[in-house]
């Protein structure tokens, strides 16, 4: 396999699939990048078209494999910031708590990625609408601020970052 080789596997997943799916490639692999991006079950129906039921129970089980050290992946959450949606004070604190109570002693790291408008501009070329298209990208005041939610929570706010384009 790649181990084999030196080379060093990830999964980036929303966490949406059969349980079976995972039995198949966490084996293998070093990095699990897991989305988690809306606690509450209606919020999350609303804007992706699904429950996190399937998603929440998921991340319950790979961590209970990495407790029993069945799969020796290194879990990282990653919550996307999206305006009036996920990059909210509750969504986050709600979302740390989850991680605190029920994971995050086998997480490694969390991410809130910041939100950022670079796709407009394919968007325009491809004479397509975006709903996002009037929001700019995260100021790092709101982003710490943001931060300071998801710590609240109660995960270790050492491991807690924000990634990706902020604006002044």
């Amino acid at each position: 396999g790649l181990h084999a080789h030196g080379v060093t596997t990830a999964l980036d997943t929303s966490g949406f699939a059969p349980r079976e799916h995972f039995e198949v490639i966490l084996p293998h692999t070093d990095y699990i990048l897991y989305d988690l991006k809306l606690i509450d079950p209606e919020q999350h129906r609303h804007f992706t078209g699904v429950s996190n039921e399937l998603i929440l129970d998921n991340i319950r089980w790979i961590a209970e494999k990495i407790r029993s050290h069945e799969f020796k992946s290194e879990i990282w959450i990653r919550t996307p910031l999206i305006p009036d949606a996920t990059a909210t004070e509750e969504n986050l604190s709600g979302i740390g708590k989850f991680i605190a109570g029920e994971i995050g002693d086998v997480v490694a790291r969390w991410e809130l990625c910041a939100f950022n408008n670079s796709c407009i501009t394919k968007y325009q070329r491809l004479d397509r609408t975006w709903e996002y298209e009037k929001y700019h990208a995260l100021k790092k005041s709101r982003a710490e601020e943001l931060r300071q939610a998801a710590a609240a929570g109660g995960y270790d706010p050492g491991r807690l970052f924000v990634t990706g384009i902020l604006s002044d």
